[in-house]
């Protein structure tokens, strides 16, 4: 790595200027930290290390880096919580990783509903702001500790999604500072004074330029603020907790109802999720899968492996739809909707579990899912996972797309665990209009275990790039890679990408390759004007 070289110091030097020298770094010690995660393609690239780690206090600092970035051109990237570190690690020399630690204000809007954060905002923080004034905005599965602009502008599938929508539903205004240094701003913000309330417009809506399935991972720019939506929430201003971890239990008021209900079938389950979302009742509902519930509610890997080997949750969950009645109004209005609910469970094939299931999942699983108190538990039976499909369709395609998955991945047993049965995460979006479903792997975190993950995840992208699905994969993909699949969506995304970071500074290389575009382009109009006959001699008269 080339600490000793000119354009190394230099930079540096310049970082140090802007914010001061407590708020750089270059040393080895701090470059690896900032280059390890739990995920394998991580365990793989350990050698790959970033060269600088900034932390930058405001606006001002991040458009002064992207400034200096574009100017001695040198790759950055920015991060959240760290989870998804492959998408932001260092790809190519002199990359400097910016760290939003500094930035974790939140400003709550309670007269109109909404939230002003910034990039190191955690979702506990935004929560337990929101609660305190009766508002609400929901929790990811990966855990409260995620930062809340990340998600909602990356991936966002909150545990709420069946009433307060997918998370691009939920941003507002945007404070956006593009590689080149220069503001950008959306929604409202773009009229002067208008303020964040409106996230649509003027104009063309750019919401969706950062935020599709998943996000373009800070390569066409950084989010500085974000406004959202906040939801009413009819329960106690501070979240209610008992015990100390790994026994941290969860009890809300009684008027929250939690129901827990069993199908036979999985067509069964989507059928009654449909029908409850027809109703429009309950305030959270998803398809919990086995594996979902058995690193949720174990305390050890101890318990863990012991229900494992029982089977205990393939037998008393296979496939459970939990749904959650709010008390908004009235206790009279949840009594309504139990009687809603008991007539479609009735009528669409379900079974309400054992109070013996009851009394585990509801204390340990279901009330911790609010606040997500134990997202990371996933990791602990092997210190890492592997989501090995993640899919947004209708509900019915959601469910159809598993059985193939299954089909496909018992190829991989080992390196994955033989675990919990063939049930996924189904979360529904907005009264169950769509839906997504992910489904997690456990497996060791050794360098040959990691080297067949990657293995089984670059099979599995061949297979969602022929079968032209919108999945996980595809979308982390490069999109010079995927985009001739998929009505070459590749080639305005780069026209975009150079014109809003010329330099390609911003994430460089990881989102698009835009010189591979614009090469294949040339390769292309070359052999066309190859192939086209040679113009006519003019005819003599």
């Amino acid at each position: 790595m080339p600490y000793g070289d000119e354009k190394h110091s230099l930079i540096f030097q310049e970082l140090t200027n802007i914010l001061g020298e407590e708020n750089v770094r270059h040393g080895t010690a701090t470059m690896t930290a900032y280059s390890r995660c739990l995920f394998a393609v991580a365990t793989l690239n350990r050698a790959r290390k970033p060269e600088f780690v900034v932390l930058p206090r405001d606006t001002q600092d991040i458009q002064n880096i992207a400034r200096l970035a574009t100017r001695y051109e040198f790759p950055y990237s920015i991060m959240g919580s760290g989870v998804m570190m492959p998408l932001h690690s260092a790809a190519k020399r002199y990359w400097c990783i910016i760290d939003p630690k500094r930035m974790n204000r939140v400003e709550v809007d309670e007269k109109n509903m909404f939230a002003v954060i910034q990039p190191y905002v955690t979702h506990a923080q935004l929560q337990a702001e929101a609660m305190k004034r009766g508002l609400f905005n929901g929790i990811p599965l990966v855990g409260a500790q995620a930062m809340a602009l990340a998600n909602h502008v990356w991936h966002g599938w909150h545990g709420s999604a069946y009433r307060t929508g997918f998370a691009t539903r939920n941003i507002l205004g945007m404070e956006w500072v593009l590689p080149t240094g220069d503001i950008m701003t959306t929604g409202s913000l773009a009229v002067p004074n208008a303020g964040y309330f409106w996230g649509e417009g003027p104009g063309p809506d750019l919401r969706n330029l950062r935020k599709g399935l998943v996000s373009e991972n800070g390569s066409l720019g950084i989010i500085t603020k974000l406004a959202v939506k906040l939801h009413p929430w009819p329960g106690p201003k501070y979240f209610p907790v008992a015990d100390i971890r790994p026994c941290k239990t969860s009890e809300l008021p009684d008027d929250f109802q939690w129901h827990f209900i069993n199908y036979p079938t999985e067509k069964a389950c989507a059928d009654g999720m449909y029908a409850i979302g027809k109703a429009e009742i309950g305030g959270i509902m998803q398809r919990w899968g086995t594996q979902l519930i058995a690193w949720e509610y174990a305390k050890s890997n101890e318990e863990y492996l012991k229900l494992l080997e029982e089977g205990y949750w393939r037998k008393e969950c296979l496939n459970l739809v939990a749904i959650c009645l709010f008390p908004f109004t009235s206790a009279k209005q949840v009594a309504y909707e139990e009687k809603v609910l008991s007539c479609i469970i009735e009528r669409t094939g379900g079974k309400e579990v054992s109070q013996e299931v009851y009394d585990k999942l509801k204390p340990f699983v279901a009330n911790t899912l609010i606040r997500d108190n134990y997202g990371f538990r996933w990791t602990r039976p092997g210190n890492t996972m592997h989501t090995s499909m993640l899919f947004a369709d209708s509900l019915d395609a959601v469910f159809n797309a598993q059985e193939e998955h299954w089909q496909h991945i018992e190829g991989y047993k080992p390196p994955f665990l033989d675990d919990n049965g063939e049930s996924a995460w189904v979360l529904p979006f907005d009264f169950c209009h769509s839906g997504g479903c992910t489904v997690d792997q456990s497996h060791e975190k050794l360098e040959p275990v990691c080297q067949e993950v990657m293995k089984e995840a670059m099979d599995w992208l061949q297979h969602d790039i022929k079968a032209g699905m919108c999945a996980f994969t595809t979308n982390l993909a490069p999109a010079d890679v995927v985009g001739p699949k998929f009505a070459n969506y590749h080639l305005p995304l780069a026209k975009i990408k150079k014109a809003l970071d010329p330099k390609n500074v911003a994430n460089a290389g990881r989102f698009i390759d835009v010189a591979r575009v614009e090469k294949a382009q040339q390769e292309a109009a070359e052999k066309a004007k190859a192939q086209q006959p040679p113009p006519e001699a003019p005819k003599a008269h």
